[in-house]
């Protein structure tokens, strides 16, 4: 069957047959690529990188529709889930479609080259106006089956259960694909509507720029908005994706009427398209072969070539530089893939900014983070995307001129290159920022953040073009060179440090010791990649021609030299035996000499030891002669171990060991955890009091909550506070105050009175000038009277919180701060955290049963709420093992692997 179906595509058929088998085959080759076909890897790398997230997809949606049928949700909430993630499906389709259309857009009409082409043969402009949609068609047909018809039957099977109320799989496959392929074709052919409503109403010059500027639009605003699928509406009637989520609804339910705005948009732009194309190829003929070109400006290119001969003096590097901006001026497919990394940066700073948390006041709020963030994520986006660009051809035909000439212009083009990145790149990013953040921040605090992000962008200009050999636009360019999974990992890699990068300039700019390290270190580093590059370029030569990578690695290593190629005479050796002990083929690595020698050793160990002493002294003498070597060696393994060691001993005072004063082995961490959610939450104040009054195998039971604190009426920074239990200070390890006492009983018997307070030293010395006779007095926390009764040290309950508490109120002053939470009455409000210490004689492991069995009562008499208690030492690594599972684990292993791989 198969040979026979090729031997009718090798036959030539009818013109339009043959039309759209020519389309069909350009339609995903470009001049970029030099070989025929190098697209496919690209293709089979996205390919694999789209199945390996669809089986984790799917195993995902597959358990958590699982877990709510097991959980016993009602078939209205689990609708409500199902709808959300359609919802959220069809705009992703939309967005994909969006932007694939977007790509392809100059491939939606007949090129140029296509009529120049076809010009000489007997077929109209209507033939290939109608090969060309017939082609486009087929494509899309294509794109819309592999990409919506697998995910409507996987979605299918994976949400069928006993909610639904039409339980038939055709229906519910068939609502999946016809909402979300609707969807897809809604964009894709509202955009070719809109270009062929555009040809036919505008000239050619206006139309020709209002489609870039079109184009530019859908992809940059695509790319923008696709990161914030999750904050999408999802009932307003102005979105389209839900439009096609009631037309799945009325599939689903049977209901025609809210399904009308959906087929409109369905049936509604096709024929507009359809429309535009019959009636533009006439118009789109004259467009393409009889328009003027356009001219520029005469007077704006003289005050251009001016202003570039008096910053560059040198003619090579004005001829590279005036060539790299005019290519890139010139080059629609260039300017595309720019606004693409835009269109990222967008994305990300918006979703960032809204899911951030706010910095605190010294740092002027979201918006000194931003102003600070938003230019450096910028510049590192242009510069990775202007590197992309230059390895991106454009007539590669015609690079021979700079091979002839490349002896005496390499060095002033490569300049030339480093300039136009920093100086048009880089540069105007962080000159057009610095207004917002001199309004933000200030004059003196705005300029010594823009200097530090700039010198980042320095560094990440460094590590990008270390090793790069090529003027712009003239090397041919190899797609699939390096795998898909391998760049987007370290894409996510780097992304994940923006914030603790932006994070940790915005605090540099504030503080001038913490300024002059890191603009210190980022400037040593800055100009040694610097010197290592220019030194590179001056003795390498450029590349013209990408080639696959080579079988065999060369490591790096440099070709031998003559003298140690030419050939040495072999010493006369004697013929072999015909027959040896044992076989050629399963000869082993060693030689049977040295294998003879081990196992001797082997069968008498004491042979070890008859050299051990030579061993010693051959050791110590070659220490005597390389005494500068052996210092460096022994200081080497000693710098190395003790950082090791010093690694260690961190890791295990902060993550392994529990962070209270005084006998950490009874101490434990008592964390509610929702069974059917599998997450941790608070516990009632109920549940603590049954907990507290029943449990024999602990002495002591304290619960907290943490709540923000303002010492005073001037304190702008604020500090942690914690509203706790009177015993809380017994758990924590502490006997006495330095200076008053701690919490009695009687301090927590009435909710809701004027409160008592304990403070910490930092807070004592900073708001009270370490006053003595502050204790009895009042003061104000969270503008209401406290009394102030003792003074603790400030290593106090660093266990509950890294930054340190600053005060301490009982867990009583709850309702006199907020009198509107009755949390004390009501035993929905989960709000307390709780830890012990264990009885003795008694372990963990008993402690945790036991407060399981006093759970399981106190959901006895709650319906609907089912608690497992997890006990941990109070460390932060039990801690992260609680909220993280062992795939996290493995992830974080992995991208830690990964990434040394990627430095190394």
């Amino acid at each position: 069957m198969m040979p026979r179906i090729r031997s009718w595509l090798n036959e030539t058929h009818g013109a339009g047959f043959e039309l759209i088998r020519h389309f069909l085959t350009r339609f995903f080759e470009s001049e970029m690529t030099t070989i025929p076909g190098e697209w496919q890897k690209v293709a089979i790398g996205l390919l694999a990188v789209l199945l390996s997230a669809g089986i984790l997809g799917l195993t995902t949606y597959w358990q958590s529709f699982n877990k709510m049928q097991e959980a016993g949700l009602s078939p209205a909430q689990i609708y409500r889930e199902i709808r959300a993630d359609e919802l959220s499906f069809i705009a992703l389709g939309m967005g994909i479609t969006l932007l694939l259309t977007a790509l392809t857009w100059e491939s939606l009409f007949p090129s140029l080259r296509d009529c120049l082409a076809l010009a000489g043969l007997p077929i109209s402009l209507r033939q290939i106006f109608l090969a060309k949609f017939g082609s486009l068609l087929l494509v899309f047909v294509a794109f819309l089956l592999a990409m919506t018809l697998p995910w409507a039957m996987v979605f299918a099977a994976c949400t069928s259960g006993h909610w639904q109320g039409n339980p038939s799989a055709v229906a519910t496959v068939g609502a999946n694909f016809v909402a979300t392929s609707g969807a897809c074709a809604f964009v894709f052919f509202s955009l070719l509507a809109c270009q062929g409503v555009l040809l036919n109403l505008m000239p050619s010059r206006i139309f020709a720029r209002v489609s870039l500027f079109m184009q530019g639009t859908v992809f940059i605003a695509t790319l923008g908005v696709l990161p914030l699928i999750g904050r999408q509406p999802t009932a307003e009637a102005w979105w389209p994706p839900v439009w096609f989520v009631r037309l799945w609804e009325a599939i689903i339910e049977g209901r025609g009427s809210a399904a009308h705005i959906a087929v409109v948009a369905m049936v509604l732009p096709p024929i507009i398209s359809v429309l535009a194309y019959l009636l533009s190829y006439h118009r789109y003929r004259r467009l393409l072969l009889e328009a003027p070109p356009g001219r520029s400006s005469g007077n704006r290119n003289g005050v251009g070539s001016w202003l570039l001969e008096r910053w560059i003096s040198d003619p090579r590097q004005q001829a590279a530089f005036a060539f790299i901006w005019k290519t890139l001026a010139r080059s629609r497919s260039h300017r595309l893939i720019l606004l693409a990394y835009g269109g990222i940066a967008l994305g990300a700073i918006t979703k960032g900014a809204l899911d951030m948390p706010r910095p605190s006041l010294r740092d002027e709020g979201l918006y000194g983070l931003l102003v600070v963030l938003v230019p450096l994520v910028l510049a590192l986006l242009v510069t990775a995307g202007l590197r992309y660009l230059f390895s991106l051809p454009v007539s590669i035909g015609a690079n021979w001129i700079f091979q002839t000439t490349e002896r005496e212009g390499r060095d002033a083009w490569l300049v030339a290159v480093e300039r136009f990145v920093i100086w048009c790149g880089i540069s105007p990013i962080f000159l057009a920022a610095l207004p917002a953040a001199i309004a933000i921040l200030g004059g003196l605090r705005a300029a010594a953040a823009t200097i530090l992000a700039f010198f980042a962008a320095l560094v990440w200009f460094e590590a990008l073009f270390r090793r790069w050999r090529k003027l712009p636009f003239t090397c041919s360019y190899l797609p699939g060179k390096q795998p898909v999974w391998l760049t987007l990992m370290r894409y996510a890699l780097a992304s994940s440090l923006l914030g603790p990068a932006g994070q940790l300039i915005l605090y540099s700019s504030g503080e001038p010791i913490a300024f002059v390290a890191l603009f210190t270190f980022q400037a040593a580093i800055w100009w040694r990649w610097r010197a290592e590059r220019q030194s590179a370029w001056r003795d390498g030569a450029l590349c013209y021609q990408e080639a696959p990578e080579a079988a065999v690695m060369t490591l790096d290593l440099q070709p031998a030299s003559e003298a140690q190629q030419a050939p040495v005479p072999a010493a006369p050796s004697s013929e072999a035996p015909l027959f040896e002990k044992t076989l050629i083929a399963s000869r082993g690595l060693l030689p049977e000499a040295w294998v003879e020698e081990m196992e001797q050793e082997r069968r008498h160990p004491y042979l070890l030891l008859e050299t051990f002493l030579d061993d010693v002294r051959y050791g110590v003498r070659l220490i005597r002669r390389n005494a500068l070597l052996s210092t460096v060696v022994v200081l080497t393994l000693t710098v190395g171990i003790g950082i090791n060691a010093s690694v260690f001993t961190v890791f295990n005072g902060l993550m392994i060991r529990a962070h209270v004063s005084k006998d950490p082995d009874s101490f434990i961490r008592v964390v509610p955890t929702a069974r059917l959610q599998r997450s941790t939450r608070p516990a009632s104040y109920a549940e603590y009091v049954a907990w507290r009054d029943h449990s024999r195998s602990l002495r002591q039971l304290a619960a907290w909550t943490n709540f923000p604190a303002m010492v005073g009426d001037d304190d702008s920074t604020g500090s942690p506070g914690l509203a706790v239990s009177c015993n809380f200070f017994a758990v924590d390890g502490l006997d006495h105050a330095t200076l008053g006492r701690l919490f009695v009983a009687d301090d927590c018997r009435a909710p809701g009175r004027v409160p008592v307070g304990v403070i910490s030293e930092s807070i004592w010395h900073t708001r009270f000038a370490s006053d003595p006779h502050v204790i009895g007095r009042v003061s104000r926390i969270n503008n209401r009277p406290v009394i102030l009764i003792g003074i603790v040290p400030d290593h106090s309950s660093a266990w509950t919180h890294p930054r340190g508490v600053g005060i301490w109120l009982p867990y009583t002053a709850v309702p006199y701060f907020d009198p509107g939470r009755n949390v004390f009455e009501n035993e929905e409000f989960l709000w307390l955290t709780l830890a012990g210490r264990v009885a003795p004689g008694f372990s963990r492991s008993a402690a945790q049963a036991e407060l399981n069995i006093l759970a399981h009562q106190q959901d006895q008499l709650h319906p609907g709420r089912r608690t497992t208690i997890v006990t941990t030492d109070g460390s932060w690594a039990e801690a992260w093992e609680l909220n993280a599972s062992g795939r996290d684990l493995m992830l974080m292993g992995f991208f830690a692997a990964s990434f040394n791989l990627v430095l190394f």
